[in-house]
């Protein structure tokens, strides 16, 4: 749906007039008053929001009309509207962002028409299964997200100039969360009691997603190159292990030649541990014996206790402290092992919050003294990493 407003002169009372067409944008020009005139069929819904009224259709097509002052252009983009448009792409679904955001669904309708309308193009594809962004939708959702927060974080510090305060997203992949969330929200609620954290756990791939949209402020990721519109700030280095049932022996380490014949339950391959497992065992010639994909951290860990298959995993994963005696053998994969660097990240164009900017620093420090005292195990400092 197309929509073209413009301010008119109805007859001593101005206002904008929206009309609605099926796949073209067609300028309405029509006074008030000749609603019930020729070229209308004389349908007056009379629908009224405080946005605007529907008061009949003008060549077959559904007119809507609400005032306006005699030097109001069409609406510009405001807060709100932006808000609604985020929630309307988030929910997948009109009636469900009308509930989420307590407004009627044709007044949400209607601001997305004005939004529409005032940008010049359509935002949002409908249909029985839903609410879709356009291309263009997209591009001003990531905007929208960035608009939101900033606002929101300019409130918090404005209204808390003393106390560092507002709230602060943060994504852990799986593996990371394991070890690390927990201890992270501790810390954040003892030294930031004001900071509200979020904190979400999920695929690397995801929170990349999530971060490039402005809807993550922080992330750990398992990288130490730059990324297009994101720092990276590298902290650390951590070794991947062989995880198997306790079978009484107690090696340390095991040869990466070793594992050739060992089944194994990996990752599946939208993972990023999965591809550089793979890649490092192709790079000694060895193909891995993987008898299921499993996208489940406690169903990995469960497999190779019980003995079904082995795995391959950072000791991260395995949560804080050693594993539990009896359960499972952990063995550094060796002759040449594996590595992968843990990098913390944040948006390259989103001025970082005084909430933002302290938390980062927490990460960062507490993430460094885990390194140092063993907690983090398997890890080394990255070369790179900020003292």
């Amino acid at each position: 749906m197309a929509v073209h407003d413009r301010t008119v002169d109805t007859g001593g009372e101005f206002g904008v007039v929206f009309l609605f067409t099926g796949k073209t944008v067609r300028p309405a020009r029509v006074r008030r008053e000749s609603l019930s005139g020729e070229g209308c069929e004389g349908r007056f819904a009379s629908r009224a929001s405080k946005f605007a009224t529907s008061v009949g259709s003008f060549d077959g097509q559904e007119l809507c009309w609400r005032p306006c002052n005699r030097h109001e252009g069409p609406d510009r983009v405001d807060l709100k509207q932006l808000r609604h448009l985020v929630a309307i792409i988030d929910a997948g679904s009109l009636s469900r962002a009308a509930a989420l955001v307590h407004v009627a669904q044709p007044a949400l309708s209607l601001q997305v028409a004005a939004l529409e309308a005032e940008l010049g193009t359509r935002l949002l594809d409908r249909s029985s299964a839903g609410v879709v962004p356009t291309p263009a939708g997209s591009r001003l959702y990531r905007h929208a997200q960035t608009i939101l927060r900033q606002v929101e974080a300019a409130r918090a510090e404005v209204a808390s100039a003393e106390v560092i305060s507002g709230r602060v997203s943060v994504g852990l992949p799986t593996s990371a969360a394991a070890l690390f969330a927990v201890p992270l929200l501790a810390l954040v609620r003892e030294m930031l009691p004001a900071v509200r954290l979020t904190i979400f756990e999920s695929m690397s791939g995801y929170l990349e997603e999530l971060l490039a949209t402005n809807r993550l402020d922080l992330a750990l990721f398992y990288r130490d190159h730059p990324i297009k519109g994101i720092e990276v700030q590298p902290l650390l280095v951590e070794s991947l292990y062989l995880v198997s049932a306790c079978d009484g022996h107690h090696e340390h380490s095991v040869p990466m030649e070793a594992v050739r014949h060992r089944p194994l339950v990996l990752p599946s391959a939208k993972h990023s541990l999965r591809d550089l497992i793979e890649q490092s065992f192709n790079r000694l010639g060895i193909t891995l014996d993987v008898v299921a994909d499993l996208d489940s951290l406690p169903t990995l860990r469960a497999a190779a206790e019980r003995g079904i298959a082995d795995t391959i995993l950072p000791l991260s994963s395995m949560g804080a402290g050693p594993p539990g005696k009896g359960t499972v053998s952990v063995q550094k994969l060796v002759s040449p092992g594996i590595s992968r660097p843990v990098a913390l990240c944040r948006p390259a164009a989103m001025p970082a919050t005084a909430a933002t900017a302290a938390t980062a620093d927490l990460l960062a420090g507490e993430v460094n003294r885990m390194v140092a005292d063993g907690t983090w195990g398997g890890a080394t400092a990255h070369p790179a990493s900020k003292s």
